[in-house]
């Protein structure tokens, strides 16, 4: 019996510890539910919009993104935007630079980002140009498409 005793005090002890550990992975969860997963949610409808854009505007072809007026503070948002880019677009091919130009920060993307002409579109496999234009003025960021089309195969 002496055995019993020890168990019913060991048990005192830990219901209460195990039902404190419950409670509070209850309000835990519910926390997690009502403030983070609209948030996760919103965000990930961000991407999805994002994504059905891309697939829009290229419809199979390669990509080439183009930013204007971004200033340095806000740099970051277009290797997001091409990161992203990427990602959705895969086997595609997307580009914000020459290809033989390393792009891992907002900064050599910056650098590097330029506005092509249809030729040099068409030579890199990238026939569609989303340009992504920043305006200082009120904020706003506009998108532009661009499909080069190409033109049927000269008859000999």
């Amino acid at each position: 019996m002496r055995n019993a005793g020890s168990l019913r005090q060991w048990g005192a002890c830990v219901l209460p510890v195990v039902a404190s550990i419950s409670v509070v992975l209850g309000v835990a969860f519910d926390l997690h539910e009502r403030f983070l997963t609209p948030e996760i949610q919103q965000t990930t409808n961000k991407y999805l919009n994002f994504d059905a854009q891309m697939a829009s505007a290229t419809r199979g072809d390669g990509l080439f993104l183009h930013f204007a007026g971004f200033p340095m503070p806000m740099a970051w948002l277009g290797l997001d935007f091409y990161s992203r880019a990427v990602y959705s677009g895969y086997p595609r091919l997307v580009l914000v630079a020459d290809p033989a130009t390393p792009i891992f920060s907002s900064g050599q993307l910056q650098a590097a980002n330029f506005d092509p002409d249809s030729v040099w579109l068409l030579n890199h496999g990238t026939p569609v140009e989303v340009t992504y234009a920043f305006d200082a003025g009120n904020g706003n960021i506009s998108v532009t498409v661009q499909r080069v089309n190409v033109g049927p195969a000269p008859s000999r």
